[in-house]
């Protein structure tokens, strides 16, 4: 429907403007509980807009015989970054602070704002723009008619359910019942 840069572009936007109303917040000393969950919203609002084009746009970037390399490769630093990152978070607030690791967030998000924009501008799809309301019922039939993407799909919402936030909370029950720092 659209051009998978420009959508990843403005998703990207949303999450700069998204860190540094955080960033403010926290310099303001006005940051609650709320604004952490609507940011959270935003910020999976879009990664859901982010995470599609990127994964699909990996096969416009290289060629066939490597595409399986590419995206084992993505995937590969996907997960690294997933299991350091927040790491690497919690190291940086301690020393520096949570207003400070927000903005380094939003200065990384600028760079690779300006390193996707400087790639080539991707397809788009020639065929007439259906409804999306269609799209999503056919996509849901079809998921539904197959038991197997029914239980995958289940999967992965329960995943992310249930692992999401005790990924989130992790944290805080090493502090409050490890007596972790």
């Amino acid at each position: 429907r659209f051009q998978k840069r420009w959508m990843m572009l403005v998703a990207r936007v949303v999450l700069i403007v998204n860190a540094f109303a955080v960033c403010g917040l926290l310099w303001l000393d006005v940051l609650r509980p709320w604004h952490l969950g609507a940011s959270a919203l935003i910020e999976g609002i879009a990664f859901a807009l982010i995470a599609p084009a990127m994964r699909s746009m990996v096969a416009e970037l290289v060629d066939r015989d490597t595409l399986m390399n590419a995206v084992s490769t993505a995937s590969v630093v996907e997960g690294a970054i997933a299991i350091a990152g927040g790491a690497i978070a919690g190291v940086l607030i301690d020393a520096v602070g949570p207003s400070s690791v927000y903005l380094a967030t939003a200065a990384l998000l600028v760079a690779s704002s300006y390193t996707l924009f400087r790639l080539p501008a991707g397809l788009r799809s020639k065929a007439r723009p259906r409804r999306i309301t269609r799209d999503l019922y056919f996509g849901v039939r079809h998921m539904l008619s197959r038991p197997v993407l029914v239980a995958l799909v289940g999967l992965s919402f329960a995943r992310n359910l249930f692992g999401g936030p005790y990924r989130t909370f992790l944290p805080a029950y090493a502090q409050d019942h490890l007596r972790l720092d």
